[in-house]
């Protein structure tokens, strides 16, 4: 009987085989050259995203629907980067505060639903430091705070 790995060489291509055998210096030549050519690649990149583009979105769309726990930490997680608040959570430990709560299927920011909120709006998304609560209740906290505590406003326009 033929050895398997003998007949997986025989259907290698030459090119194959090459890269095979020099699979590191293949990736360091490939580096370079993206270190070298960034405004290039970054081109040659879109234009492969745009040719892909329907099946890439078609994509993550069926992916966030069959795992819409995981989608929705993460764009939790990447809307507080865009607006600079730490996000110190594990996917484990938001999904135990959303599961403890019971109020998973509710979330969203309309009336009623609910959203996890720091504790007086300040500080990292952190276990202790969160609570579920409904958009309302937390729109009024904020509300509340600013009122107390108002916001400079930029240039100082409005200030007396």
């Amino acid at each position: 009987m033929a050895d398997p790995e003998d007949s997986r060489e025989r259907k290698l291509t030459p090119q194959l085989r090459w890269y095979y055998n020099n699979r590191e210096k293949a990736i360091a030549s490939a580096t370079q050259w993206a270190k070298d050519n960034q405004e290039r690649a970054i081109i040659t990149r879109r234009a492969r995203y745009a040719a892909k583009r329907d099946k890439i979105i078609a994509d993550v769309q069926v992916w966030r629907a069959n795992n819409p726990e995981k989608a929705a930490y993460t764009t939790h997680k990447h809307h507080a980067k865009l607006r600079a608040i730490p996000f110190l959570l594990t996917f484990d430990e938001w999904c135990v505060i959303w599961r403890e709560s019971g109020k998973f299927a509710e979330r969203g920011h309309c009336k009623g639903q609910y959203v996890m909120a720091r504790t007086g709006d300040v500080g990292p998304y952190a276990v202790g430091n969160v609570r579920i609560t409904t958009c309302s209740e937390n729109c009024s906290d904020g509300t509340l705070r600013r009122k107390r505590n108002p916001r400079r406003t930029i240039h100082g326009a409005g200030s007396s």
